[in-house]
C-alpha cells in the first residue's frame, strides 16, 4: 500500500573517503553497491538488503532516511506479489 514501509528492505549508508572511492570504483572488481549521494555530495557504500533495489525512472519505492546512516524504503504505490521493487 502507498506509504507502507518495506521493513525487510532497509540498509545502511557509509560515506566513502576519496581514497576508498578510488579503490572501489577504479579496480577491475567494481562493487555494485557504491552509489553517489547528491545529499552528501560523496560516494557511499550501500549495505543491507536495500542495495538490491533496482533503479527506474518510475519508482514504486522511495528512500526514507531514518538516521544519518540508516535508509528505509517506503512504497509510493501498490506493489503486487512477485513484482520488482524499483527506486530512484
Amino acid at each position: 500500500m502507498p506509504g507502507d514501509e518495506l521493513r525487510h528492505c532497509s540498509g545502511y549508508v557509509a560515506t566513502l573517503t576519496p581514497e576508498e572511492d578510488k579503490h572501489l570504483t577504479h579496480t577491475a572488481k567494481r562493487d555494485f553497491s557504491v552509489m553517489y549521494s547528491t545529499s552528501r555530495q560523496a560516494s557511499c557504500l550501500f549495505l543491507g538488503p536495500a542495495r538490491f533495489v533496482n533503479h527506474d525512472c518510475n519508482p514504486n519505492v522511495k528512500v526514507r532516511h531514518a538516521a544519518r546512516s540508516h535508509a528505509r524504503r517506503r512504497c509510493t504505490n501498490g506493489i503486487r506479489t512477485h513484482a520488482v521493487v524499483v527506486g530512484r
